[in-house]
């Protein structure tokens, strides 16, 4: 069906210049820093969840989740000795889940003075969704009777090592709230990861999207770059910020502070392949709508594809949106961590500027991504609008925006009804409202 024409007449067009502007500016970035009401009931209430640890070895060249064992010496059960040894990746959540559930742990204050839910960064419902577009608010009976379900309700506190080991009655409660506050951070990272590798080899990898030379392959090279931008390289970003933290975490049961290790990574020009996702993102999601619409054999492998086991019921969408969805969270996670430092602590003042160096990156990301769906909303509505009779005026800009559109009714008064009350003519109009123009127009018939 095409696209219905608008035209404009030149009368109607008004340049924003001298007037006061007096509709409120666009918002230009999300709410980051949310309170956490309550959190100093995070670690001991038995409602709370979370995903099981995940560590990465050093030396491994996928992320393996280590399970810590402790091992008492002779003749002095206080004092013990930490071993890491690998386990099935298998047993690491995905993030889609892990997000679900750790949205779903810390979205409600605990503290019995407020209940009030926290505000997050605006992570749209379909990130979460399956295919049939439904967000469960709980984890569904395939998914509890999963091998990860398990997994999904441990917290550092919880741990059978840590339980074991006694530290929990010699650390404080404010020490016990910064090692979960950390390990939150270490399960979200090692799950995140987990996620990426499944993109990578279940989707991107593959000869039908990859084998360009192939008969069989249904994507072009071009197609491909666009809706797998940057995977590789946020995937190795991620890789290498989990190693360091692994090899700072081998010697002990008590997690050391990582915020340095966070802070060296955030300003590294590595990290801005978020930026660089978040503004390929418009174009990504338009390339895959028109490949289902229009592109049978790529509909059909895809469906193979996302009926893969390791995908968990997931469509390729959500795996699609995880960097923009993490990169969402993690000021969340070292705010966290940040909350239960004490000031005059040697880590306080790096984990500041780590908090600020995240936050930044996902600022830019916010306004990368806001840039591009307003320069995609400009083009579309450049095919529509028809100039008859007046002056063309080119929509494309970088510096303008469309604000509002909608259609009104234009009151005329009847003046050739003499002797009687004037009759009121009702006209539709359409308007689009743009920071620095308005445009009145009429829809064709």
């Amino acid at each position: 069906m095409s696209t219905p024409r608008i035209k404009a007449r030149e009368e109607d067009i008004y340049e924003v210049s001298s007037w006061e502007k007096r509709s409120p500016k666009r918002k230009t970035n999300v709410s980051l820093f949310c309170s956490l009401d309550g959190a100093d009931q995070l670690a001991t209430t038995d409602t709370t969840k979370a995903v099981r640890a995940c560590v990465p070895t050093e030396a491994a060249v996928d992320v393996n989740i280590e399970r810590v064992h402790k091992r008492s010496l002779s003749g002095n059960s206080d004092h013990s000795y930490i071993m890491f040894e690998p386990v099935k990746e298998e047993d690491v959540p995905l993030y889609q889940f892990y997000e679900r559930n750790i949205k779903e742990r810390i979205s409600f204050c605990r503290s019995p003075k407020s209940l009030s839910p926290v505000m997050w960064c605006g992570i749209p419902e379909s990130a979460y969704a399956n295919d049939s577009g439904s967000r469960p608010s709980q984890l569904s009976v395939v998914e509890q009777l999963s091998p990860d379900a398990q997994d999904l309700k441990m917290l550092w506190c919880e741990l059978p090592e840590v339980k074991e080991s006694g530290i929990l009655e010699r650390i404080s409660a404010q020490e016990l709230k910064l090692q979960e506050a950390i390990f939150d951070f270490i399960q979200s990272q090692a799950s995140y990861i987990r996620s990426l590798k499944v993109l990578y080899e279940n989707f991107i990898k593959i000869p039908e999207f990859s084998d360009f030379e192939s008969s069989s392959c249904v994507l072009s090279k071009h197609e491909h770059d666009v809706l797998f931008s940057d995977i590789v390289q946020i995937k190795a970003v991620s890789k290498s910020l989990m190693s360091e933290i692994a090899t700072r975490w081998k010697d002990g049961i008590l997690i050391p502070d990582i915020c340095d290790i966070i802070h060296r990574h955030a300003v590294l020009p590595t990290f801005l392949e978020y930026v660089k996702y978040c503004k390929n993102r418009v174009y990504q999601e338009r390339t895959l709508k028109e490949l289902k619409e229009t592109r049978l054999c790529f509909l059909e492998v895809l469906r193979k594809l996302e009926s893969n086991p390791v995908c968990q019921g997931l469509s390729l969408e959500s795996f699609l949106f995880l960097p923009m969805q993490h990169i969402a969270r993690l000021p969340l996670l070292l705010d966290n961590i940040f909350r239960w430092l004490v000031p005059d602590s040697p880590s306080y003042g790096i984990c500041k500027s780590a908090l600020e160096a995240i936050h930044k990156v996902f600022v830019e990301c916010n306004e990368e991504a806001r840039k591009m769906e307003r320069l995609e909303e400009m083009f579309v509505l450049q095919r529509q609008l028809e100039f008859k009779d007046c002056k063309v005026i080119p929509l494309i800009s970088a510096s303008r925006w469309l604000l509002k559109k909608g259609e009104l009714l234009k009151l005329e008064f009847d003046k050739k009804t003499f002797g009687r009350s004037n009759r009121c003519l009702r006209i539709p109009i359409y308007v689009f409202l743009f920071n620095d123009m308005l445009i009145i127009s009429k829809k064709e018939k």
